[in-house]
């Protein structure tokens, strides 16, 4: 962005939230120059915020226009065509800004989203390993022809903020990647480092959940931390993923007669698929997500959770159960992993069609055997309540529950267990207590198909 007064004066004035200030700087240089990119592009940021969608695309279309080789105008025109609902549009600026910026892992990452919009997963997929490469590539995973890890990504706070319970899993994971031959020799003072940072973060005064990492340890932890140190894809299974004697027919009379639409399924994947997807779970460095509360750590399609196999279970599950998903994309795709006694997910609902929740971790770890699964309300969220409300708003979902009569439905955990229920329905994860170990860790994936407007 090219030195102006009034460009500064209006940049500091969004970054503190004072968006009229920011406006009325911006309006005057327009006024003096209405050709200038950068003003336009600022613009349009007040114009997002002010949820004037449209206006915020014309004023990007017109400071492309005037500034073609700009990769972050043009990602930003992708992120307002999504606003309007032009996903041809979106998908032409994201590509737009990758070729201008090959590096530019955000657009790459949009592009990916608005490809699983269109329905072309496959290709968001790709899209996705590609950005994660970027930015969190790491010296220890250098596939051939992968690009160096972007520097804008350095500074970003997945990389400079930690949490006990995260360094407690790298180490247990580093560990377990170390003895099996999967990590080299000089790997071995990042782990000391690792261990180091641990101690340190354990033995502080309670604080904040996430706190900033000790700069004196970070040459050492920076090239690993929140980064790709292992990922081996775990590919499609040639003999499919999903057991061959599944009660298909059962299962969805089950889910029909069920009312709201819920029914679990013993005995999930065949046994090699079920053992690849607890290695991979197991050995690949891509629990990025800690910022909950409860302390588990997360994973998603978007940043590593994505080997062959996962998609080629989501496949196989719409395809195998028909008259339960009904043609419902995969949408959606994550994992959590759990220390030995965590607080789990919270009460809410999800926005989707049909939701799949499965369990891999032995049942020997498990030290309730009628708890640490998942419970499921019998009641829809209401479809007039927006995400922020269905999936966040507690005491509003408590109030509805209560009052809606909403009788709680209690799976319990099992291995190769998977609980398929309407996304409409709240749930929450149940109180937890699994065996001390890293392999002992609860890890639960869940699926997302199709949208909870067009179920």
């Amino acid at each position: 962005m090219a030195p102006h007064p009034a460009l500064d004066m209006a940049l500091r004035a969004l970054k503190d939230g004072r968006d009229e200030e920011a406006a009325r700087s911006l309006a005057g240089l327009l006024a003096a120059e209405p050709d200038n990119p950068d003003a336009l592009y600022l613009m349009a940021s007040v114009a997002t915020r002010r949820g004037e969608r449209a206006e915020a695309a014309r004023m990007l279309e017109r400071a492309v226009a005037l500034r073609p080789r700009a990769a972050e105008f043009r990602n930003a025109l992708g992120n307002a065509c999504v606003a309007l609902g032009r996903t041809d549009d979106a998908i032409a600026a994201y590509r737009a800004a990758v070729d201008q910026d090959p590096a530019h892992f955000v657009a790459l990452n949009n592009l990916g989203a608005a490809l699983r919009r269109r329905g072309a997963l496959a290709e968001a997929v790709q899209c996705w390993r590609q950005a994660t490469l970027l930015k969190r590539g790491s010296p220890w995973h250098r596939p051939p022809g992968s690009p160096e890890p972007a520097r804008a990504a350095e500074r970003l706070p997945t990389f400079t903020h930690a949490s006990a319970h995260k360094l407690r899993h790298d180490v247990e994971q580093f560990r377990h990647l170390r003895d099996a031959g999967l990590l080299p020799p000089a790997f071995e003072p990042t782990i000391a480092a690792f261990e180091a940072a641990l101690a340190a973060f354990e033995a502080a005064p309670q604080g904040p959940l996430l706190r900033p990492l000790d700069h004196a340890r970070m040459p050492l932890l920076a090239a690993a931390y929140n980064r790709l140190v292992f990922w081996r894809d775990e590919p499609a299974l040639a003999e499919g993923a999903l057991a061959g004697d599944l009660p298909v027919a059962a299962v969805e009379e089950a889910w029909a007669a069920s009312g709201p639409g819920i029914v679990h399924v013993d005995g999930l994947l065949r046994p090699a698929a079920l053992a690849a997807l607890r290695r991979f779970c197991l050995e690949a460095t891509v629990w990025f997500d800690v910022r909950h509360s409860g302390g588990y750590v997360g994973s998603y399609i978007n940043e590593g959770f994505n080997a062959g196999l996962l998609l080629q279970i989501g496949e196989e599950l719409r395809t195998r159960f028909p008259a339960i998903f009904r043609g419902h994309a995969l949408r959606h795709l994550w994992a959590y992993k759990y220390d030995a006694r965590m607080t789990g997910i919270g009460i809410h609902a999800d926005e989707a069609a049909v939701n799949v929740n499965f369990w891999i971790t032995p049942d020997a770890a498990n030290l309730d055997p009628d708890g640490g699964g998942l419970v499921v309300y019998d009641k829809e969220a209401p479809r007039d309540w927006d995400f922020a409300t269905f999936n966040n708003d507690v005491p509003a979902i408590l109030r509805f529950v209560r009052e809606s009569g909403a009788r709680a439905m209690k799976v319990p955990y099992r291995q190769n267990r998977a609980v398929i229920f309407n996304s409409d329905l709240f749930h929450r994860t149940d109180d937890l207590a699994f065996a001390p170990g890293y392999g002992n860790r609860r890890i639960n994936v869940t699926m997302l198909f199709g949208d909870r407007h067009a179920a």
